[in-house]
């Protein structure tokens, strides 16, 4: 079929493994051409998959960035199933080219939703998953022009490189720089320096 989107389960929990294959059987466009528990299977297999479905921890462990850019530069569009809900976690993938996120408390519409949006190459973050980002309360809300200055900054340029790409003067970068420390420390992470920052930036996947 022209139209069908061929899918990959990766999880090691036996019952929800045949779950989320139901999920997917559900729809006759789509077909579930790998089903296991290992990244390093699937990708052994060389497999041509349009979506991979993964859970986020495997036999005890956390599935690593690496691991996940692996399956991106195979192709495959990442939709993350798990029910490790951090909004940090959440964000970093999301950043790191992760075409979505499903809490697995989330009932089964969610996934067919999310596998929908992936199928077109639409990012998706369920409504209740996008509300605790948006409410992280250890995520200062930094404006546009802050969060790209930040980004900038945090990731090893100068002021000035910074001021000459947001096509601004370094003294309103240095103050976009001085409200950011200030609103980290408002929600009492520590932004003193540029390394304190850089980590901040990191861990709210600014870089």
């Amino acid at each position: 079929m022209a139209n069908q989107v061929t899918i990959a389960v990766i999880e090691d929990h036996p019952l929800a493994l045949v779950g989320m294959n139901a999920v997917c059987a559900s729809n006759s466009m789509w077909q579930v051409v790998h089903s296991g528990d290992s990244i390093t299977d699937l990708l052994a297999s060389k497999t041509a998959c349009n979506i991979v479905i993964l859970d986020l921890e495997l036999h005890g462990r956390l599935v690593t960035v690496d691991q996940i850019n692996e399956l991106l530069d195979a192709g495959s569009r990442v939709l993350v199933v798990s029910a490790l809900t951090s909004p940090t976690r959440i964000r970093n993938l999301l950043r790191a080219g992760v075409f979505g996120f499903v809490s697995k408390h989330e009932p089964q519409e969610v996934l067919l939703d999310a596998i929908h949006a992936a199928a077109v190459g639409e990012p998706w973050t369920s409504p209740d998953l996008a509300a605790i980002l948006a409410r992280d309360p250890l995520r200062p809300a930094l404006s546009e022009q802050e969060e790209r200055a930040l980004s900038l900054y945090a990731s090893g340029l100068k002021l000035q490189s910074v001021a000459r790409i947001m096509e601004v003067q370094p003294s309103t970068v240095k103050e976009y720089i001085e409200r950011i420390r200030a609103k980290y420390e408002a929600v009492g992470r520590r932004a003193p320096t540029k390394v304190h920052l850089a980590r901040n930036a990191e861990e709210d996947g600014y870089l």
